[in-house]
C-alpha cells in the first residue's frame, strides 16, 4: 500500500488511475482529500512500479503534500517514507 498526500487546493484526476486498475497494478486506490491511497497488487521482492498521476490546481497556493509511505497492507511496521514536496500555484 502507498499512502501520499495530497496538497490542499488540488485534487486527484482519477481517471489517471485506469490503466493500472486493468492491467491488475493496483487492485483499487481511494482519495480522502488529504490522502492518496494506492492498494498495489502484486510487487516482487527488490522491484520497483513507477505509478504517474496528475493533480490538478483549484486555486492559487503554495503548499505542501506531506510526503508519503509505502508499507506491506498487512505488515505495516515495515514502510518506507519520502519527505514532502512544496506545490507553488500562480496565477
Amino acid at each position: 500500500m502507498v499512502t501520499v498526500g495530497v496538497p490542499p487546493g488540488f485534487s486527484v484526476v482519477g481517471e489517471d488511475f485506469d490503466s493500472y486498475l486493468k492491467s491488475n497494478v493496483l487492485s483499487r486506490w481511494e482519495s480522502t482529500g488529504k490522502q492518496l491511497m494506492l492498494y498495489i497488487s502484486t510487487l516482487k521482492a527488490s522491484s520497483t512500479q513507477k505509478i504517474s498521476y496528475r493533480l490538478q490546481a483549484n486555486m492559487p497556493v503554495t503548499a505542501s503534500d506531506g510526503g508519503g509511505e509505502a508499507h506491506l497492507y498487512y505488515q505495516p511496521d515495515q514502510k518506507t517514507a519520502v519527505a514532502s514536496t512544496t506545490f507553488n500555484v500562480h496565477n
